[in-house]
């Protein structure tokens, strides 16, 4: 056979389609919102979502006492298309490459379609409560949120849900609040709150771009935190302690 001759892609062997599509599969931040179908109507379409109008519908949802609407509330990605790959031929879908994940079950609207050893399932809004995703939470296997253990809501009621809602998780990336401390983060066990090991926890400080795993956390010097607190203005207890002393 001539090496330097390209045959019909369906004369490859199995094997080897089978392999060029996996490999056409990218990595994604799969997000998802809480949303009502009454709020949800109001504002956008499946293909005309705004962030701007989802993250006010939940805010109106949860601080005021007069939207109510007569539809409870579901889960939804927001981007909810199938993945451009899966249209490509009917090989594709045969090999499983994405699986429709149900996220509030009886809604036709309530799904994503997700990769679960890639993808990363993204969950913006860190009063939104935890137990709302029992339904699919063992599935995700790569888990993004927002959090911050110096917020009472979140430390007395989201972590308690965190660890038995996703009790399959092989990586974590947490977004620290925007008032969260480093040293608040270096004082809890995370083994309560996770199911993945420390090394696999995944600390994040957008503003800053900041990322270090809980594992490295724990393993630096008092002072190397302090720096670290100082150049992300992330002050905690120990360093206001020194400046004191100082």
């Amino acid at each position: 056979m001539n090496n330097g001759t390209f045959h019909l892609f369906t004369e490859l062997p199995p094997e080897i389609r089978a392999s060029i599509w996996r490999h056409a599969v990218e990595p994604r931040i799969v997000p998802i919102t809480c949303w009502s179908g009454e709020q949800r109507a109001e504002v956008t379409t499946m293909s005309e979502a705004r962030e701007d109008d989802l993250a006010e519908g939940c805010r109106r949802a949860r601080t005021d006492p007069t939207a109510k609407t007569e539809l409870p509330l579901e889960l939804y990605a927001k981007a909810p298309l199938r993945p451009p790959v899966l249209d490509v031929c009917r090989e594709v879908l045969q090999l499983g490459l994405y699986e429709q994940m149900i996220l509030t079950p009886g809604s036709s609207t309530s799904y994503a379609w997700v990769n679960y050893e890639m993808d990363i399932i993204y969950l913006e809004d860190e009063e939104e409560p935890y137990s709302l995703y029992r339904n699919c939470g063992s599935l995700v296997r790569r888990l993004r949120i927002r959090a911050d253990p110096s917020n009472e809501y979140w430390f007395y009621n989201q972590s308690a849900t965190l660890k038995s809602t996703f009790n399959q998780l092989q990586e974590c990336f947490v977004v620290m609040g925007d008032e969260a401390r480093i040293w608040d983060w270096r004082s809890y066990d995370y083994r309560k709150w996770f199911s993945c090991p420390p090394d696999k926890i995944h600390l994040i400080d957008e503003e800053n771009d900041e990322q270090m795993t809980h594992e490295e956390l724990l393993q630096m010097s008092n002072e190397a935190v302090n720096k670290w607190s100082m150049s992300s203005n992330r002050f905690g207890s120990s360093a206001s302690a020194d400046d004191e002393n100082s």
